[in-house]
């Protein structure tokens, strides 16, 4: 009985190391693919802090030249020139609305600590424990396996600004910048992979002479705070499905319906019409899995939903994120009351350029 125990372990001694060696490096592989998969998906929330911040810092520039063009003092710096207030003849049409461009990015350093979650909306119960002791193995698996934090760090270059004219006429200002974010995850199996991520930041501004209403620029939001956005996945019966979380990849356009006289009516989102059918549910009562035809080429999705009524949403590219606001010299002032005599409207992209292994 020893001598054939014996032999049996040797003739299989060999597979079972062989077997052994295979599955480690197979766990070692999805550990590595998990790993830059995370170091990838680290640049869409770099890319909306990078504009939110921005956006914020671009909008209280506005205000303090608006100021100080209505000032009484006679003249003011603004690029390292000094310029006449409005009292002695300035005129912002011709000038460019931020004095200090280079001052935008200062600060703008990074973060740490920071977490992919993906597992809230692959994995909503992931919290829950299960009865079944090897359901609740596999559980703790996969959350161990999603478990990842990242660290980046921020540097920028201001590349230049440029005085440009659309086709009617209006002159509009553009600044840009470029941004590059070396980027350390760390993923299970102990493994710390880096990245690095370069952006490129356009700042788009025009100066409008005329009645403004700065109250509604206090912020630049796709939807209101208080709404939970469920995330949606929009497929096209395509083998590619489109995540809209938080409204930064999609967002809500509005939903056409048939009036008592059978004519089409457009209800933009927010608007009576569109509470009266949806609530203030920005996606309509849609949820993830839905199918929704997005036709080939085109940024605008449409969904049937019950009783004639269609929903339709925009589709943001993936590389870009687009923000437009407006600022006037009452902005973020609440007790201010009125319109205010003038004001810009600007735009901040940021897109991203190059993804990269290289890290130093």
């Amino acid at each position: 009985v020893f001598w054939f125990w014996f032999l049996g372990v040797m003739l299989t001694a060999p597979i079972i190391v062989q077997n052994t060696v295979q599955l480690r490096d197979t766990q070692l592989e999805i550990a590595l693919d998990q790993a830059e998969n995370i170091a990838i998906a680290t640049a869409s929330p770099i890319r909306n802090y990078i504009n939110k911040e921005v956006f914020k810092r671009i909008q209280h520039q506005f205000i303090e030249h608006l100021k100080l063009n209505k000032s009484q003092v006679d003249t003011y710096t603004c690029q390292d020139q000094p310029t006449p207030t409005e009292k002695n003849g300035g005129s912002l049409l011709q000038q460019y609305g931020l004095c200090n461009p280079v001052r935008i990015m200062e600060g703008l350093d990074g973060d740490t600590n920071q977490t992919i979650d993906f597992l809230s909306f692959a994995y909503p119960n992931h919290k829950q424990k299960l009865d079944d002791l090897y359901k609740d193995g596999l559980r703790k698996s996969i959350v161990e396996q999603a478990q990842n934090t990242y660290d980046y760090s921020l540097r920028s270059t201001y590349v230049g600004q440029q005085t440009l004219f659309s086709g009617a006429g209006e002159r509009f200002n553009r600044y840009r910048y470029m941004v590059r974010a070396d980027v350390e995850t760390h993923t299970y199996h102990s493994i710390t992979n880096q990245i690095v991520i370069h952006f490129d930041v356009v700042v788009d501004e025009i100066y409008y002479p005329i009645s403004f209403d700065g109250g509604n620029c206090d912020q630049q939001i796709t939807v209101p705070p208080d709404i939970p956005v469920p995330p949606l996945i929009l497929n096209a019966n395509t083998e590619n499905a489109l995540l809209c979380k938080d409204g930064f990849d999609c967002k809500p356009v509005g939903i056409e319906v048939r009036d008592e006289n059978g004519n089409l009516q457009n209800c933009p989102y927010g608007s009576p019409c569109y509470k009266e059918h949806c609530g203030n549910d920005p996606y309509c009562g849609l949820r993830p899995g839905q199918a929704c035809q997005i036709p080939p080429g085109v940024t605008r999705f449409e969904c049937p939903r019950p009783g004639g009524v269609t929903y339709f949403g925009d589709i943001r590219p993936l590389n870009i994120r687009p923000t437009r606001g407006c600022v006037s010299a009452s902005t973020f002032d609440s007790s201010s009351t009125g319109l205010d005599p003038d004001g810009y409207t600007f735009t901040v992209t940021t897109r991203l350029v190059s993804l990269g292994s290289t890290y130093n």
